[in-house]
């Protein structure tokens, strides 16, 4: 494989390595850190108690989305040679070091990501059988776990795999329906394919689960722990009524969603919300949120200015289709 070649390569294990964050992060991603005086969020009408650690590298189900585990030592250690490999331009050794890595047990984020790695590996180097074959084992054996499946049917979207990509988006969508943006994906998708029926179905899902996402977040009567979480869906789409829910979070009663919603419009590079984040700074009461605002604006400013794009695929024709409060 030539140097350019592995080049891209590189470029997109980064962009890999970045999406496979989502699998590490727990659901709700904002522990709060020494004495602060944030109050922890109730989850299902019980307080965070501590519970037994699973085993390592395990994957874990409980109430909420199935995740997977860090890893074992021996996977960490492989992955770290991976990508130092990469780093240093042995290419043919970190191919190596990835394809062991994805063939270890038990399944984690250091295996999935090294799968994913080596599959980008094989089509940039046009071996797509050997890469079709290696993202349908993966999906096979992390069928439980949306953020994997969802990658997956992004890398069958790249390697022109229409059907394969398609079920991938279905089986996330049936694994995590609050990821919204995937039916707009499907519909895209659906719409390539000449589906035009389905494809419509899936933009007014999208529409529908804007609306309601967008409704529950500033409705302050929903749960501490379903606002948090669509803050956290709110980070993956660039969506302009996303982003008016998230900047009208920033006075949400919880220190945890505004700390949220701050971050999350200084990653989304929303210049629109620094007015809103220069009054937390200075004048919020916690801390963590005072310091959440700060470093947006921090980012912010060291932006380029927002260019205010929208996904938005298609309008809902009527109210009435639109999903109740």
């Amino acid at each position: 494989m030539s140097c350019k070649t592995y080049a891209r390569a590189s470029n997109r294990l980064v962009i890999i390595v970045c999406a496979l964050c989502l699998l590490a992060a727990g659901s709700l991603g904002c522990e709060s850190k020494g004495s602060s005086s944030i109050p922890a969020v109730t989850i299902g009408g019980k307080s965070g108690a501590p519970v037994e650690a699973p085993a390592e590298g395990a994957i874990v189900a409980d109430d909420g989305p199935i995740e997977l585990g860090p890893g074992t030592k021996e996977q960490e250690k492989l992955l770290i040679e991976a990508k130092k490999a990469f780093l240093t331009d042995d290419y043919e050794e970190a191919e190596k070091h990835f394809l062991a890595l994805s063939k270890k047990e038990p399944i984690s984020g250091p295996t999935v990501t090294a799968a994913l790695a080596l599959g980008q590996i094989y089509i940039d180097a046009k071996r797509k059988d050997e890469a079709l074959a290696l993202y349908q084992l993966l999906v096979e054996r992390v069928p439980h776990v949306a953020e994997v499946q969802l990658v997956v049917a992004r890398s069958f979207v790249g390697a022109g795999e229409t059907t394969h990509a398609i079920r991938g988006f279905k089986r996330t969508l049936e694994l995590q329906p609050d990821f919204v943006f995937v039916h707009a994906e499907l519909g895209t998708l659906l719409a390539q394919a000449g589906r035009g029926e389905e494809a419509s179905a899936s933009f007014l899902k999208y529409e529908q689960g804007i609306y309601a996402m967008a409704k529950a977040l500033e409705n302050a009567q929903t749960p501490d722990d379903e606002r948090l979480r669509i803050v956290e869906t709110f980070a993956l789409i660039t969506d302009d009524r996303a982003t008016q829910a998230l900047v009208a979070a920033l006075g949400d009663k919880h220190p945890h969603v505004r700390m949220m919603a701050a971050t999350t419009l200084g990653e989304l590079n929303v210049s629109a919300a620094m007015g809103e984040l220069e009054r937390m700074a200075i004048e919020d009461p916690e801390l963590q949120v005072r310091m959440a605002a700060k470093s947006s604006l921090t980012s912010l400013k060291e932006a380029p200015a927002d260019s205010g794009a929208t996904l938005r695929p298609t309008q809902v024709a009527s109210p009435d289709e639109l999903p109740e409060n």
